[in-house]
């Protein structure tokens, strides 16, 4: 049973890898020349190298750098990008690189984030692309600010509504300067547009979910040479699930926090090695057991989204493991009719994928490994695939 789970994880898996972001509409402006055409949509967080793209009705996909594309936008996104010359501190020589516009309008503000580090520009009227000069420096063990930012500005957005003050106490803040730049394109009677009205927040769901697992118990251990034989039966799991997506990247990567319970009972027999005190000879004896347990299960990872369309969602998912037991575990050697307690609190690994309808319903397969007994020098572990069926309540 355990190969033909693998088997579907496996497809699955494939599934979740072939995955796609959303072509949604759009236009990019090539030579001059403006194309309506369908733009992947890949939310970014640092400036992209490439833009992917495709005409309508076509399946031939195109990607291309600053050096071919001068502008491209997402229709009612916060996504629109020119391509400019320039040279900053992680790119020398200069070159094409796409900045994110801000503020559109007479005056202009771009971001370009190298993904460690966020630098401003500015224009007007479409000339002059200029860097607003900011950095810190640690002088002395005191952060010390070297700025010209206030003053480029101050010199180059002439406006009733900006006085001297206004720049003096500008900070080097997104959303203050983008504030400063409506003012000015106000002030100027100039029709702009504010992209940053568009803000990517972090998400938190709820989710119940109910499982089903094969289980069987491996002893091992130093006195155990092997398990001749172990029943595999089905284990019932419940519980619950907070999943927050962070504010980047579309909330396509999330953390992933659960509490579930799951009962355990299975059966088999090992061969056990022991010692002839006469002659000291090693002899192998066949003993049954039994193992019955309660166990909450704390799993704690990260995960990650593929769009498949506007109802459709694929993701994979992995972390780390906590069994915590309920009270004691029962190990069971039938050959002496003894009846021995354990408590080991449970420790391992998660990893799967799954599919998720309207950010609704959802069907996952897990496949988790934790050591959770541990007897007389004798460990057992919990090695299983779990089908999964979830559903957000909040």
């Amino acid at each position: 049973m355990n190969k033909f789970f693998l088997f579907l994880f496996a497809i699955l898996c494939s599934q979740v890898i072939l995955a796609q972001h959303d072509f949604q509409p759009g236009y990019i402006i090539k030579n001059k020349q403006k194309s309506n055409v369908l733009i992947k949509n890949e939310g970014w967080y640092s400036s992209p190298v490439k833009v992917t793209y495709k005409f309508p009705n076509t399946s031939e996909e195109i990607s291309e750098t600053a050096e071919n594309i001068d502008e491209f936008y997402i229709d009612d996104s916060k996504f629109k990008y020119i391509s400019k010359f320039f040279q900053h501190v992680h790119k020398i020589p200069g070159q094409k690189n796409f900045l994110r516009v801000l503020v559109d309008g007479k005056a202009r503000l771009f971001s370009y984030n190298s993904g460690l580090e966020e630098y401003l520009f500015f224009d007007i009227d479409n000339q002059n692309l200029e860097q607003l000069q900011y950095k810190t420096l640690v002088e002395e063990s005191k952060l010390k600010e070297f700025s010209r930012f206030r003053a480029q500005l101050y010199n180059r957005l002439k406006c009733n509504e900006l006085n001297k003050k206004t720049f003096q106490d500008l900070k080097y803040n997104v959303d203050e300067l983008v504030q400063v730049f409506k003012i000015y394109n106000a002030c100027e009677n100039s029709e702009f547009y504010d992209f940053t009205q568009f803000k990517t927040k972090g998400q938190i769901n709820l989710y119940v979910y109910g499982g089903l697992s094969p289980f069987a118990a491996a002893a091992n251990g130093k006195e155990v040479e092997k398990a001749v034989s172990t029943e595999t039966t089905v284990s019932l799991k419940a519980g619950m699930e907070l999943e927050y997506l962070l504010p980047i990247n579309n909330n396509k990567l999330g953390v992933i926090l659960g509490l579930d319970y799951s009962k355990q009972d299975t059966e088999g027999s090992m061969l056990f090695k022991g010692t002839v005190p006469s002659s000291g000879a090693v002899v192998l004896s066949p003993r049954k057991f039994q193992v019955s347990y309660d166990m909450l299960s704390v799993p704690f990872g990260g995960r990650y989204y593929f769009f498949l369309g506007e109802n459709h969602k694929l993701f994979a998912n992995t972390g780390v493991l906590f069994g915590i037991p309920l009270g004691e575990g029962v190990y069971d050697d039938v050959n002496y009719n003894a009846v021995m307690p354990k408590s080991k609190t449970g420790f391992g690994f998660f990893l799967g994928a799954g599919y998720r309808f309207k950010s609704r319903v959802g069907v996952e397969l897990r496949f988790s490994s934790m050591s959770v007994l541990d007897v007389r020098s004798e460990a057992g572990k919990n090695a299983n695939f779990t089908a999964v069926l979830s559903y957000r309540i909040l």
